[in-house]
């Protein structure tokens, strides 16, 4: 879910305060379709469960919808993290306070909402980018490319600024900064089998459409 709330003051200022809780290893696995919607704690939220939106962040988790069968494996929990501050002060003085649910992914790629940051073209070129580093990976691992090179391959998709993508400036803030994160991990303590294995699992094509309503 991307969010942001809208304060207008009374003098008629404008300024915005954006959080997301996209990010994590689990929701890059079901975002590229290598895995499901998992029914844990918080890493997503499951059908019927309730959430309270506040300015500090997202309250809640799924304990409203697990069954009690599900409850003693029911693990992981996903944070919030912001481009901006709530409320300056609590003096300051405000005409209008709008919350605006951006975008919300559903469970089979459709993304709803306004999508006024355009997340949802980002993320789709995101993980393409994504896709392409690794299948650049594989071929350079398969000629005996060094874990110098392969590195400097990923780095940029480690960087919490995405680079650029066909000259279009990305958003400063994160999209799916864990491939780059995965990718310099397993560089550092997989052996050679488990590398290739990873970046071979890493270029598969996309099995689920991040896709816009028509």
């Amino acid at each position: 879910m991307d969010r942001f709330w809208r304060y207008t003051s009374r003098d008629g200022k404008a300024r915005t305060s954006r959080f997301s809780n996209l990010g994590s290893s689990a929701q890059h696995d079901v975002l590229t379709g290598r895995s499901k919607v998992g029914r844990d704690l918080g890493t997503f939220i499951l059908p019927g469960s309730k959430r309270l939106i506040t300015e500090r962040g997202l309250i809640g988790n799924n304990l409203d919808v697990l069954t009690p069968e599900e409850l003693p494996r029911a693990q992981g929990y996903c944070g919030d993290w912001g481009a901006g501050s709530p409320r300056e002060s609590a003096e300051t003085e405000l005409a209008a306070v709008e919350l605006v649910l951006d975008l919300v992914i559903l469970e089979d790629g459709l993304c709803v909402g306004p999508d006024e940051s355009a997340l949802c073209e980002a993320l789709n070129e995101s993980l393409d980018l994504q896709r392409t580093a690794a299948q650049e990976a594989v071929r350079a691992l398969q000629a005996g490319a060094s874990v110098g090179h392969i590195f400097e391959i990923v780095r940029p998709l480690a960087r919490h600024s995405p680079p650029q993508i066909q000259g279009k400036p990305r958003q400063s803030r994160p999209i799916v900064p864990t491939f780059g994160s995965e990718a310099i991990h397993h560089l550092i303590n997989a052996n050679d089998i488990d590398l290739l294995a990873f970046f071979k699992r890493a270029a598969e094509s996309r099995s689920l459409e991040l896709r816009r309503p028509r």
